[in-house]
């Protein structure tokens, strides 16, 4: 099974681009494959001896396809978007076990659209494999999801789908603000088998198959701040190759701050220099730290961060506003960051005393608040590592008995004129061990 999404410009027309890839795909040229369609207008290859079941779907500015020899196969992309009528959506076209979960969603709208959208995207898939769409009824299968909205499993559907346990499906985030599912089985209702895995399952189709579009760039972040960017890691000393995992993640920040107003800087220049280049410039400081708690992290910053520019550190982002988790998961997900980690709870709450090496917080509370809220997730010998402004003498002075300060640096951020102060504080010799 072979699956592939590239750029698409509305209202341009798919096959071609989807004949273009299969041509790459098997060295022939694209106006030579015998695609057809069968009378519900599904399109497939035929060859012969062999089958090749063919799908494909687009969605804002992204198209994606799959094919599989030998069964069936269905995909659909879906943007991430405000869905109001989500829930009245549901009510009407979905199974009353996924309406009945839903509705206890209600007082987290990020976390509900999200999972909307990934049933909506399932049964859609499955419903374009087994041919007849959503004509069939988007309420005659029945999926449940885990608690990430991750991994959709078909728990039930009508006989003339087969049986639950004939499909496989796979859910995934192809690209920054969208959400992708792919279902398929052999032909017969006959399971694929680990035989036949998803070789090309994530994979992008490569950039010389790819059609000119001047509107659409890499990672959707304009010239002017990716070059900030380049300039600023240039400047801190950073690997530039760093560029592009920042490059996405920020991307993936300005898609879902228009819609969830995780963060009030909007200008993507600006989010540059005051998140992206204002965490890394504390990267030096946890080079040697095996593991750190960003509290407060809000949508990563300056947790994620300094998760991309430094691998060997662990790092847990503390959160507890619903919609903030929700979009670092993805972020996580989207750019593969397997050191980073979301613990959705409020700080004082975050049950895991002495775990951390070091904590960090970011234009959260003063130091002496700092410390009262996660000071229990410090090792004995750990530290706390804040980033201020202006140096804060005053919050220094008023330390609680037991903390101490061990240091402070200036901080040089590349492109900001302010201050900017690393203040590290450990507990006193007379409180350790």
């Amino acid at each position: 099974m072979q699956c592939a999404w590239w750029p698409y410009r509305r209202g341009d027309r798919a096959e071609p681009l989807v004949r273009a890839w299969l041509g790459a795909l098997w060295d022939l040229p694209a106006d030579a494959l015998a695609l057809t369609r069968d009378g519900f207008g599904r399109p497939h290859l035929d060859g012969g001896d062999h089958h090749v079941d063919l799908n494909w779907s687009h969605s804002g500015d992204w198209l994606i396809a799959a094919c599989v020899e030998g069964g069936r196969v269905g995909i659909d992309i879906e943007l991430l978007r405000p869905r109001p009528k989500a829930l009245a959506l549901a009510k009407r076209f979905f199974a009353p076990e996924e309406t009945a979960w839903l509705t206890t969603l209600a007082g987290d709208p990020a976390h509900l659209q999200h999972a909307f959208t990934r049933l909506w995207c399932a049964k859609e898939a499955l419903l374009k494999a087994h041919g007849r769409g959503l004509s069939f009824g988007l309420e005659k299968l029945q999926f449940a999801l885990d608690d990430n909205d991750d991994a959709p499993q078909l728990v039930g559907c009508e006989s003339a789908l087969g049986a639950p346990e004939d499909w496989r499906l796979e859910a995934w985030s192809p690209v920054p603000g969208y959400l992708a599912t792919v279902a398929w089985r052999g032909l017969g209702g006959m399971e694929l088998g680990a035989e036949a895995p998803p070789t090309a399952l994530r994979q992008p189709l490569p950039q010389k198959y790819l059609p000119h579009n001047p509107h659409m760039t890499t990672h959707d972040l304009p010239a002017a701040a990716r070059n900030d960017l380049d300039a600023g890691l240039l400047a801190l000393r950073l690997d530039p190759a760093l560029a592009d995992p920042l490059a996405r993640y920020l991307a993936l920040l300005l898609r879902w701050n228009a819609t969830y107003n995780l963060t009030a800087i909007r200008d993507p220049r600006e989010m540059v220099t005051k998140h992206l280049l204002d965490s890394l410039a504390m990267a030096p400081f946890v080079a040697s730290v095996p593991t750190l708690a960003d509290l407060g992290t809000g949508p990563g910053l300056p947790g994620i961060p300094l998760a991309i520019a430094v691998p060997g550190l662990r790092v847990t982002l503390v959160e507890s506003n619903g919609k903030k988790a929700r979009f670092m998961r993805e972020a996580l997900r989207t750019l593969g960051l397997g050191n980073a980690e979301v613990a959705e709870s409020r700080i004082e709450a975050l049950a895991r005393p002495g775990a951390f090496m070091a904590i960090t917080a970011r234009a959260l509370a003063t130091l002496p608040q700092i410390l009262t809220l996660g000071g229990h997730l410090l090792a004995e010998d750990g530290v706390l590592l804040a980033m201020k402004g202006a140096r804060p003498d005053d919050e220094i002075a008023a330390l609680p008995a037991g903390w101490a300060l061990r240091e402070i640096h200036p901080l040089i951020v590349p492109g900001l004129d302010a201050d900017r102060h690393l203040v590290t504080v450990g507990r006193t010799k007379s409180t350790i061990g």
